[in-house]
């Protein structure tokens, strides 16, 4: 199983941190997991909430509708 190391930015919430994430696991979760707060809604992808830019990397999202 691939773990991923995500970056997390966001001034406006004074965030910089970086955690582990394994490839069957979701962003929203692992950050949870770490004690951080995301701007979520549906939690489900459809209302955009939780949209995030990417700066380096690939990401496969064939899953979801949004992101």
């Amino acid at each position: 199983m691939a773990v991923y190391q995500v970056r997390l930015v966001n001034p406006a919430l004074n965030l910089e941190r970086t955690i582990e994430v394994p490839d069957d696991q979701y962003i929203l979760d692992m950050a949870e997991e770490a004690g951080i707060r995301l701007p979520a809604g549906c939690r489900e992808g459809n209302c955009s909430a939780c949209i995030a830019k990417i700066i380096s990397g690939e990401v496969e999202q064939s899953e979801q509708k949004f992101l």
